[in-house]
C-alpha cells in the first residue's frame, strides 16, 4: 500500500525536552534550528540527534549546543525540529 500523504512535520521544543516516538512509528530528524524568538533561526548540526528513532524510543532535545553562542538571549531558546514520520 502506497501512501500519498507527506508525513513530515515541524515541532517546537524547549531545550532539554524529552519526547517519546509514538507506538508503531519511526522518526527521522530532517533538520533542526534554534531560535530565541527574535525572528532569526539558526540551523544546528545533525550530530545532536540519532539517525532514526524507533517506536517508543526517547528523543532528547539538547539542553545546550555550540550554536547557542550566536544568540543574544540564551535563556529562552527553543528548537524547531523537522521530523519525517513513517510506519515501523
Amino acid at each position: 500500500m502506497v501512501k500519498a500523504q507527506d508525513t513530515t512535520f515541524v515541532r517546537s521544543f524547549y531545550q532539554g525536552t524529552t519526547v517519546h516516538v509514538p507506538n508503531g512509528k519511526k522518526w527521522k530528524i530532517e533538520q533542526a534550528f534554534i531560535s530565541a524568538n527574535d525572528g532569526y533561526n539558526i540551523k544546528i548540526s545533525q550530530h545532536y540527534f540519532n539517525e532514526f528513532y524507533a517506536s517508543n524510543e526517547k528523543l532528547v532535545i539538547p539542553y545546550y549546543c555550540a550554536e547557542m553562542e550566536l544568540l543574544d538571549k540564551r535563556s529562552s531558546v527553543y528548537f524547531l525540529v523537522t521530523i519525517k514520520e513513517s510506519d515501523f
